[in-house]
């Protein structure tokens, strides 16, 4: 599906980005460890952070009303004062630079004080009230998938956000293999996003 000419006003799909670092930038766009602000059970993790990026802007393109979010705040202030938000942003420019340029630069943006999944999921809501000057009528959230029960369980029912007008996108990574819930992401987002927008 093409694009239309952006209008903040007509975007109706919210997909957040759970951030859960921050990229310092470098010459291997977020392939090389070493460029990003990780703790130590962070390691070898760095690719599923990569992937949710991915995953975001995959939907970004086939969705003409749809706005991703990069949410995560300054987490790391005694080192850098880059939000997680921000990094994931400049490293989705990077990796992607077509989408600094119409119709795609209105509809990314960071969010830059979240500092759990509950505040994810909260602030990444208000900032999109505060761009479009509505609510989204659907909500797609992408971050490890250990951590969907949380989201649907606790964060949309204590949100009171409809359940079926979410959708959760997880990926989780053990040993040495990634598990990822990518494939058909298109197709299982869009039968969603339909079922939810009858309601």
């Amino acid at each position: 599906m093409s694009r239309v000419p952006w209008d903040l006003n007509a975007l109706e799909q919210l997909i957040i980005v759970c951030c859960h670092a921050i990229w310092l930038g470098g010459p291997t766009k977020g392939q090389d460890e070493s460029e990003w602000l990780i703790e130590n059970f962070q390691k070898n993790e760095t690719p599923t952070f990569i992937e949710h990026i991915d995953c975001a802007l995959k939907l970004l393109e086939s969705q003409p009303n749809a706005m991703v979010i990069f949410s995560g705040g300054a987490t790391k202030l005694s080192k850098i004062s880059l939000t997680e938000g921000q990094s994931y942003l400049n490293l989705a420019l990077t990796l992607h630079p077509h989408l600094a340029l119409p119709p795609y630069q209105h509809t990314l943006h960071p969010e830059p004080y979240a500092t759990d999944s509950y505040q994810n999921t909260l602030f990444s809501l208000l900032l999109f009230r505060r761009l479009t000057n509505h609510y989204p009528n659907h909500i797609t959230i992408i971050s490890h998938d250990f951590k969907r029960a949380r989201f649907l369980e606790l964060h949309i029912p204590a949100i009171r956000w409809p359940k079926d007008r979410v959708n959760f996108i997880g990926t989780a990574q053990k040993a040495m293999f990634r598990i990822t819930i990518c494939t058909g992401l298109k197709a299982d987002f869009n039968v969603n996003l339909h079922s939810s927008l009858r309601h």
